[in-house]
């Protein structure tokens, strides 16, 4: 729990640019979380003396103890150091927590009494003191501090001072675990009579009550420690001299961690954390409306079907699609090869503007989506929503507000549009060229191997068997075979054979084209099987989303910490029960 208040609080003040309770600054004079969440109850616990210069602290410890164990000083620095008036059997203990928060600032002086072995009274420095050393070592024991005695004098009872480290102690502390006490009484009683000094107990008493905004007012002790016999300093003696029990220290500090609970409350609640959930996710949905409309509508109505309706993914799709399908074809796939080059060199120059990106995806990317206009488009709808809540500046920062991530974001689109092209192109080829069926590779093979056999061999000697007889065309089948494979002869078939196979190349680049364009839809260019769109628009709604991610992580953040603030509220209300 001790971490996780801590961190709640860091989170809020962090995502709302606010300072942190004055309870949880690093030198806040408040007990500290990690002995509030201490689980040893037997360990000593601190009495201090909390008062400014003159008000006769030392004197006041010396009259409660019955012995001078510090020396009383009206001039000069005064107290310098914590003084600690602890059992003997304790003398150890004490001393190593001291060693930790004040190294070398103490002084111990040991007793013998049974009864207060867990209980260290302590003489502190004055907190209005001109050393500012001395100021701080009252600060950092009181973070160590349970039960403190405020102490003030008839004369500076009303000290400014006093009153503002009072205010802060008691937002990590409550005022039950306080005594209040008014040294000098003795004085205004013989001045001015027993009236005037329980008005006075009555003005302090009503004075701590405002400024702690308490029921009722406490209890003032006016004591005087020059004459311990009179007024309430006997009675205070006796409230000292009994040692709190474990149970009693585990309530205090359970107290004091219920205190920190419902400070932590209050300084949420003034910042309104349920408000700020509610403008950020206003400001999420206005997001939402001002990319889409600005970005997303441009790019998947417009660019990404110019993209995909580019000739030159359209050449690039034929061309790999006729590559893996003259595979297919025998000898075919070499006149592929003899008229890619040359018949691509014409094509390049018709296209020229658009034909750049014949050679990847990459620059054909470019060629739709420019760098500097999708950075510019992007500047401006985060500008637009910069003019409708100017948090957004803080959400994206000084530098996402300029051209570098703007830029930046641009830059990203491209490089995932041309990973997701080529992804297309691969999808597009696995419907194009799906596994064909036994009965068309015989039909290949038969427009190929068999209409070059039947050309140059078998039409010459199956012309003779017809038109003459059996036995005639028996004889001549040597001569046919001869005839057939003789110079003249083969070049002529063979001529015929390259047209015939030219011919089959334009019928398989015609079907190609066909499948093609069957396959890709002259509409915006989406895709007629859906797999192969999904890629390039799932592309688009990514980084739309992710230009949103600000917001939305900071929505989520928020919501979370309403939640964790909700559940500290009625935890604190429960254990108030």
């Amino acid at each position: 729990m001790t971490m996780a208040l801590a961190e709640l609080v860091k989170q809020i003040a962090e995502i709302t640019e606010s300072a942190v309770p004055q309870s949880f600054e690093e030198d806040a004079p408040v007990p500290g979380l990690d002995m509030l969440e201490s689980q040893n109850d037997e360990e000593c616990y601190f009495i201090g003396l909390i008062g400014g210069k003159d008000v006769g602290k030392s004197a006041l410890v010396n009259a409660l103890v019955g012995q001078e164990i510090t020396q009383r000083i009206g001039y000069g620095k005064g107290t310098e150091t914590v003084i600690a008036y602890v059992h003997q059997s304790r003398q150890a203990e004490v001393a190593q927590k001291l060693e930790k928060i004040a190294p070398g600032q103490y002084t111990i002086i040991t007793h013998d009494q049974a009864d207060l072995t867990r209980q260290a009274l302590l003489d502190l420095p004055d907190i209005d003191s001109i050393h500012e050393e001395h100021v701080k070592l009252t600060g950092q024991m009181l973070r160590h501090m349970l039960f403190p005695l405020w102490l003030q004098s008839v004369e500076k009872y009303a000290d400014a001072k006093p009153r503002q480290l009072l205010q802060k102690v008691a937002e990590g502390n409550v005022p039950e675990n306080f005594l209040f006490c008014l040294n000098k009484a003795d004085q205004l009683l013989a001045r001015e009579g027993q009236e005037q000094l329980e008005k006075l107990r009555q003005d302090y008493a009503a004075r701590i009550q405002s400024l702690l905004k308490l029921k009722a007012p406490p209890r003032v002790w006016m004591i005087s420690a020059l004459q311990p016999e009179v007024l309430d300093l006997p009675q205070l003696r006796r409230v000292l001299a009994k040692q709190k029990s474990v149970p009693n220290v585990r309530q205090a500090r359970q107290a004091a961690m219920r205190q920190r609970h419902l400070n932590v409350v209050r300084w949420a609640d003034g910042l309104n954390l349920p408000g700020r959930l509610a403008r950020l996710e206003e400001l999420k949905r206005r997001a939402e409306q001002v990319f889409d409309q600005s970005l997303g509508a441009e790019l998947l109505n417009r660019r990404i079907p110019d993209l995909l309706e580019d000739p030159a993914h359209r050449a690039r799709l034929v061309d790999a699609a006729m590559d893996q399908r003259m595979m297919r074809w025998p000898m075919i796939g070499a006149v592929q090869m003899l008229l890619r080059l040359p018949l691509s060199l014409p094509l390049r120059l018709v296209f020229q503007a658009r034909r750049r990106g014949v050679a990847g995806s990459k620059a054909l990317v470019k060629q739709h989506l420019a760098l500097g206009d999708m950075a510019d488009c992007l500047k401006g709808a985060i500008v637009q929503l910069q003019q409708k809540d100017i948090s957004i500046y803080n959400l994206y920062g000084q530098s996402r507000m300029g051209g570098e991530f703007c830029a930046a974001q641009a830059a990203q689109l491209q490089t995932q549009l041309s990973e997701a092209m080529e992804l297309h192109k691969e999808q597009l080829l696995g419907h194009l060229l799906k596994r064909d069926r036994l009965i068309y590779a015989l039909g290949r093979w038969l427009l190929t191997w068999g209409a070059a056999a039947w050309f140059m061999l078998l039409q010459p000697v199956m012309e003779v068997m017809l038109r003459d007889s059996w036995r005639a065309a028996a004889r001549h089948i040597p001569l046919l075979v001869v005839q057939a494979i003789s110079v003249p002869v083969l070049l002529s078939n063979l001529v015929f054979v390259a047209i015939w196979l030219v011919v089959l190349w334009v019928a398989v680049r015609w079907r190609v084209h066909k499948r093609v364009d069957r396959l890709v839809c002259r509409q915006g260019g989406s895709i007629k099987q859906p797999a192969a769109q999904a890629p390039l628009r799932a592309v688009v709604e990514n980084w739309l989303a992710g230009l949103q991610a600000p917001i939305e992580q900071a929505r989520r953040h928020m919501a979370c910490l309403v939640e964790q603030v909700e559940a500290l509220r009625q935890a604190t209300a429960e254990s108030q029960k």
